[in-house]
């Protein structure tokens, strides 16, 4: 795997107080790696987006971030609810899918849509016969939903000094959300 790194920075302006976000990190070539990140229109709320794509079904590297994040005038020292949520093979029910459709031998012939779009999730019409429409309901659905949960963790700090850092190694085809919040003052 050619490790040949690009390196990659963003610096996303929070329209308040003209704040800024710095996000970095090293992708490998091939991976489309970036990140941005915008404040509340209240202040309260400043959310970071960062992600790592590269155009393989089932690749499985990862991409290094580094987020320092300096924050909005007042934050400092004050305590943040930090919360992460991440979106990758883990909170996707697309190989599930393909797994049930081999398993039960359901074939492209049994959709009035793409067996790959979302319609079987999204809209119950993409198979045609009622039998399959039901054995997807009752058996197939619920497995797959469990496969879709996201997951977020949230912890508090304080950042004394007005910035915050986050470093974290990215999955290919993976997104990250970083929510960083403070109690409004009254």
């Amino acid at each position: 795997m050619n490790r040949v790194c690009c390196l990659f920075s963003i610096l996303a302006v929070a329209i308040a107080h003209g704040d800024a976000v710095t996000v970095s990190g090293a992708a490998r070539t091939g991976t489309e790696a970036d990140a941005v990140a915008a404040l509340s229109p209240d202040g309260g709320t400043l959310r970071v987006m960062a992600y790592a794509f590269r155009n393989e079904q089932f690749a499985k590297g990862s991409t290094p971030f580094h987020v320092a994040v300096k924050l909005p005038a007042g934050w400092a020292g004050r305590e943040i609810a930090v919360t992460r949520k991440q979106v990758d093979d883990d909170a996707n029910w697309f190989d599930e899918w393909r797994a049930e459709r081999a398993k039960r031998k359901i074939g492209n012939d049994r959709f009035g849509w793409s067996p790959d779009g979302p319609a079987p999730m999204q809209e119950r019409i993409g198979l045609r016969s009622k039998a399959d429409r039901e054995l997807f309901l009752k058996e197939i659905e619920p497995k797959l939903r469990a496969h879709a949960r996201l997951g977020s963790r949230t912890e508090r700090t304080r950042a004394p000094d007005g910035a915050l850092f986050f470093d974290c190694a990215l999955p290919d085809n993976a997104v990250l959300f970083i929510e960083l919040s403070m109690p409004l003052q009254k």
